[in-house]
């Protein structure tokens, strides 16, 4: 796929794998100490809650409607979040099977099939887009909503488990899904409940979860020892470096119509760019994404606007000039939830760009961004995990770090940013932190 395509990424063979010049230590021991905890995390934390409390057996799917704190809420099954789960299971199935893990290898993976098989037969409409929200035996709910994000998550779910079980039907209906995505991506107004945007605008998270699908996809194929198939790759790292702004950083909303003074133009979601950048070189220079260097620079930049450096962590929203998101107001609930929820501090935030800088502290050797790696991995392993205050990772916390009990986007609770980035964690660190399978 590219210097550095997914599997590579995630590899950890230390002749693709560089080492940092670590901040304050030694880089090797840094690594394998950063793997360690990734690896305690997941095996004390992350899966004792979901594993097997989460998964329906009976009725197939996934729970995941559990609130901040862990308690369980409704047996609804938000597509979004089942399509997530099936590469949970696919992908704690893969660490296992390499001795990453100390799981039940064969569960988990019979867990992920019942999950994907749940999403095709429930969730899945006839034009391979999909149901917002079912209930509890995989109901639809007519709710009035549509997610372009849900159909890229049943897909990844589907790519996910095609990598693992080496099964090429899945792979297909995971293309499908996925060019059906693409189509979508081209309409006038494109579907993102629950949050939905005008029309007539480009979004940098629709970019970003269409890279992230085509890597999935990528990885899949070269499980099943086919060919690569560049040019969805290639076009989608051309729509996320289409969102690229000088200063290092990039663009949330953008639109030949929208003003520069307004809120949805000059507002940046430092953690969700953070969150592109591994998925950029993972794709390669070969296929249009900058080098590790210019990445690197983009994450030092990142860091530096959404740094609180008060409190520590990052913001979840800034104006793109750094402090409190500004500008004129159109109406929408997105703007509402901009402005209400700017200095929470996030678990996906953190968790995404310790994965980040981890990684292009490696293979780069920077000081800068070894520094920016121990600052958000220490800030993430101290505050999120729940220890007393509720079960697992408390996911939204105030800016000082306290639990704070609201909705995120979706009323549910979910693993997928925090497994997916320990277990990269872990697998980057794996050379010298392997356990015994």
């Amino acid at each position: 796929m590219g210097m550095l395509d997914a599997d590579d990424t995630l590899s950890g063979n230390p002749a693709r794998t560089g080492t940092a010049t670590d901040h304050g230590g030694d880089t090797t021991g840094r690594l394998a100490r950063i793997g360690e905890q990734a690896r305690w995390h997941l095996m004390e934390e992350i899966i004792p809650f979901w594993f097997p409390q989460a998964v329906d057996r009976g009725r197939g799917g996934y729970y995941t409607c559990y609130d901040n704190r862990g308690r369980f809420s409704s047996d609804r099954k938000y597509t979004w979040s089942q399509g997530r789960f099936v590469s949970v299971c696919a992908g704690l199935a893969e660490a296992g099977r390499a001795g990453l893990l100390q799981v039940d290898a064969d569960q988990l993976l019979t867990d992920a099939r019942q999950g994907a098989e749940f999403v095709r037969d429930h969730a899945l409409r006839e034009d391979d887009t999909t149901h917002y929200v079912l209930d509890g035996d995989g109901v639809p709910i007519d709710t009035g909503e549509r997610s372009f994000y849900a159909d890229c998550f049943a897909a990844i779910g589907f790519a996910g488990l095609a990598r693992v079980a080496r099964d090429v039907d899945w792979l297909e209906l995971a293309r499908r899904v996925t060019d059906t995505a693409w189509r979508t991506a081209g309409a006038r107004e494109v579907p993102t409940a629950p949050y939905q945007l005008p029309a007539d605008i480009k979004a940098f998270g629709v970019h970003m979860i269409l890279l992230n699908l085509e890597l999935d996809i990528a990885r899949a194929r070269t499980a099943l020892g086919l060919p690569d198939d560049p040019e969805h790759l290639q076009r989608a790292v051309a729509g996320v470096m289409s969102m690229a702004r000088a200063s290092g950083t990039f663009t949330e909303v953008r639109g030949e119509y929208l003003a520069d003074d307004l809120l949805l133009t000059t507002h940046q979601t430092p953690g969700h760019a953070l969150e592109g950048l591994w998925m950029l070189a993972g794709a390669g220079t070969a296929l249009g994404a900058p080098g590790l260097d210019q990445l690197a620079d983009r994450a030092v930049a990142l860091c530096e606007l959404g740094h609180d450096r008060e409190h520590g962590g990052l913001f979840r929203y800034v104006h793109h000039d750094g402090g409190p998101p500004r500008g004129r107001l159109t109406g929408l609930p997105y703007e509402n939830l901009v402005l209400r929820t700017w200095d929470t501090k996030l678990w996906w935030v953190h968790s995404e760009a310790s994965w980040t800088l981890t990684l292009l502290a490696e293979h780069t050797r920077r000081d800068d961004l070894a520094r920016w790696r121990d600052e958000i991995w220490d800030y993430t392993r101290t505050t999120f995990p729940a220890r007393g205050e509720g079960e697992e990772w408390i996911q939204v916390r105030d800016r000082q770090g306290a639990p704070l009990d609201t909705v995120v986007a979706l009323p549910l609770k979910d693993p997928y940013h925090v497994t997916r980035n320990l277990l990269q964690l872990v697998t980057l660190a794996a050379p010298r932190t392997a356990a015994t399978p």
